[in-house]
């Protein structure tokens, strides 16, 4: 075999397995870039407070973008990296539906871990995270889904 066949079927082989790994930012199905992942879970943007008794790296990371009701957008929960376990993105309303309904905390080595948010038209409710690791559970702050009359947002909760 030539070097160049050889470093053809290489290169051939990286791309392929390349492929092979699951992407775990959700991309829009309009095509628009979803909001970008924080690259440390301390950089998310709705963190839990700081107590006297210690802190729980414990929340979520999300923008304000304006969507319409077929497009999803991500969530990102964020946890203390290592600490085991899984996390979920729960809902306290009707009409928003979160996939995956959780994941594994180790499937992230930042604990930056992404959910895709759908919301119907009327809906209601606030995102929380959980997160069950052995022998604790945690839970963190999300966003209010606003339900508009074509479209829909994150804001605030508190």
């Amino acid at each position: 075999m030539s070097l160049l066949r050889g470093c053809t079927a290489v290169a051939v082989a990286v791309v392929s397995l390349a492929g092979c790994g699951h992407d775990p930012s959700p991309s829009s199905s309009t095509g628009r870039t979803p909001h970008p992942a924080p690259t440390a879970a301390g950089d998310c943007n709705d963190l839990g407070t700081q107590r006297a008794d210690g802190f729980v790296l414990a929340g979520t990371d999300w923008s304000n973008d304006v969507h319409a009701y077929d497009e999803p957008a991500v969530v990102y929960v964020c946890v203390q990296p290592g600490t085991g376990g899984r996390v979920s993105l729960e809902t306290s309303g009707r009409g928003i539906t979160i996939t995956p309904r959780s994941r594994a905390t180790s499937s992230s080595e930042t604990g930056v871990l992404a959910f895709r948010v759908r919301v119907r038209q009327g809906a209601t409710g606030t995102l929380t995270m959980r997160q069950q690791s052995p022998g604790a559970t945690s839970g963190g702050p999300g966003p209010t889904v606003l339900a508009e009359t074509n479209r829909w947002h994150f804001a605030n909760a508190g």
